[in-house]
């Protein structure tokens, strides 16, 4: 296992070290598999992001119920990463279930915190223009000011680009999402994702 690990570190260096000084390097890593320790500071490190997730329904399958003790090691992790020097964003995902009660909870815990992005994972594709608005401006009211906010589509709706567009373009004050992601042909879990070639066409004015 270790040789196995010194080689994929290895890999990972000689494909990231050509363009680590045109972009950032981020990883996702899902709560319930790593630990803080896992990760060198960040001065030691490609990475420069880490995006950690919690995946909304770990156990319990009833959408009023929320993993509390999870969060708060999340919450932990969060802070042990930021004093490592790294930059951390926060995943919740199946976001479309997750009660306002408990997403009021999450924000005011990440407050509190130094992580760069609140992201609104969009799990299995069954958010909508419609009712993502709403849910874009809770998050704003509830998120200080400092926290961005993303925005990770999934193409179960073949919505998954269009959704992403309309996001970033609702107005501040109604959560507009400054963080979105893309992949090359919308290729991904499931579905797939918004189509990281058509997004930059809109964006570049192509």
């Amino acid at each position: 296992i270790t040789v196995w690990l010194e080689f994929r570190r290895v890999l990972f260096r000689s494909v990231v070290a050509p363009v680590k000084d045109k972009t950032k390097i981020a990883v996702m890593s899902q709560l319930g598999t790593f630990d803080a320790s896992d990760f060198p500071l960040a001065s030691e490190s490609c990475i420069d992001m880490v995006r950690i997730l919690m995946a909304y329904h770990t156990g319990d399958k009833n959408d009023e119920t929320f993993d509390y003790e999870l969060f708060e090691e999340g919450i932990s992790i969060i802070n042990e990463l930021t004093e490592k020097g790294y930059e951390v964003s926060f995943n919740l995902g199946r976001i479309d279930k997750v009660p306002l009660k408990h997403l009021e909870y999450v924000c005011k815990k990440l407050n509190l915190t130094n992580i760069t992005v609140f992201y609104i994972a969009d799990t299995y594709g069954n958010l909508t223009i419609q009712n993502s608005r709403p849910l874009l401006k809770f998050i704003r009211e509830n998120l200080s000011e400092k926290i961005k906010i993303g925005y990770h589509a999934h193409d179960n709706l073949s919505n998954a680009t269009s959704k992403t567009l309309e996001m970033t373009t609702i107005g501040w004050e109604n959560g507009a999402a400054e963080f979105i992601d893309g992949t090359m042909y919308g290729v991904g879990r499931g579905s797939g994702n918004a189509r990281l070639e058509l997004l930059v066409s809109e964006y570049s004015g192509n």
